[in-house]
């Protein structure tokens, strides 16, 4: 199973992630461009804390998803890839998912129209915000393998 992972011992909040995230999600090639879109970026990652401690907070993409069952209109699948994702031809902005969400991460789009959240930069070839990050903090693979790998038994 693949699984971000959030390495808060290494991350020295400067916030890439979530300018990547910003980015991925306007297709924007420079902070320029998607700073100068005529709706500003919505990031999908977050970066919660202070000057001594800080936690990334972004879709869990749970095994069993409490935002899917709560969607009335069946916007939230998950797919075969454990990725689950918004549907936004189907959303119909209720904030059922968010309020069923068991970390508050869903949220309304930049237009308040239609519910957003991480899918791992799905269409994309991986999350944006792990590409991003100088001190490897965030890490995307197969979760048992990055476990060894922090552990130092890899």
């Amino acid at each position: 199973m693949k699984a971000l992972y959030y390495d808060s011992e290494r991350c020295v909040a400067c916030r890439n992630c979530e300018v990547a995230c910003s980015m991925a999600w306007k297709h924007a090639d420079t902070v320029y461009q998607a700073l100068t879109a005529p709706l500003l970026p919505k990031t999908r990652i977050f970066l919660k804390g202070d000057n001594t401690q800080t936690v990334v907070l972004s879709c869990r993409h749970c095994e069993v998803p409490p935002c899917m069952e709560a969607c009335p209109v069946d916007a939230i699948e998950k797919g075969d890839d454990g990725i689950v994702v918004i549907d936004d031809g189907l959303c119909i902005g209720c904030r059922s998912c968010s309020v069923a969400c068991p970390i508050g991460i869903i949220e309304p789009d930049s237009r308040g129209q239609i519910m957003v959240k991480c899918d791992l930069c799905r269409n994309v070839g991986g999350p944006a915000c792990v590409r991003a990050c100088p001190t490897n903090a965030l890490v995307y693979g197969e979760f048992s393998q990055i476990m060894k790998e922090r552990r130092g038994k890899a």
